[in-house]
């Protein structure tokens, strides 16, 4: 990361969001539910990757700071954006830097292909239905039918969404 103005708005970010806030990744119990309800993340400051970040999300648009987020196969990320340059965030661990050589060191051991593309800013929508594709295999393991059909219904309504922000 250069060291400038970026670093150390982006450390600040860091340091408020995980050190200050308490928030972190859920390494006790990842595949609990609640990881990916918004209000219990609020509550415990643990979560997963695509819970914490959509927190870190939201308080960056809230302070006007360039970060999206990025639907990296396995592994939520975010995207810190400047002219000219792009930095890597990993919401589960701290906000710790990544290089697109480490997303893409990433995308090879899960078995894809080292594609950039990967790497491109997702939408809104994106996100949601990727936080109801998790809770549909929570509550279906879970066995919790009823839930797993309310949630499939929502995602229906959503798949036909194609609203970027």
């Amino acid at each position: 990361i250069p060291e400038d103005a970026h670093s150390d708005r982006l450390d600040a970010f860091r340091r408020f969001f995980y050190e200050e806030e308490g928030f972190n990744g859920n390494t006790t119990n990842y595949y609990d539910p609640a990881n990916s309800y918004l209000t219990a993340v609020l509550e415990t400051r643990k979560g997963i990757p695509v819970s914490l970040s959509v927190l870190a999300l939201l308080l960056a648009r809230r302070v006007d700071f360039p970060l999206s987020g990025v639907n990296l196969p396995g592994h939520f990320i975010i995207k810190y954006r400047a002219p000219g340059l792009q930095i890597y965030l990993d919401p589960f661990n701290e906000g710790s830097y990544l290089t697109e050589e480490d997303c893409l060191n990433f995308l090879t051991r899960q078995g894809l292909e080292a594609s950039a593309l990967y790497l491109s800013r997702c939408s809104s929508v994106s996100i949601l239905k990727r936080m109801y594709r998790n809770l549909i295999n929570y509550h279906s393991g879970a066995g919790d039918t009823a839930r797993e059909k309310l949630l499939r219904e929502h995602l229906a309504l959503l798949e036909g969404c194609s609203i970027r922000s």
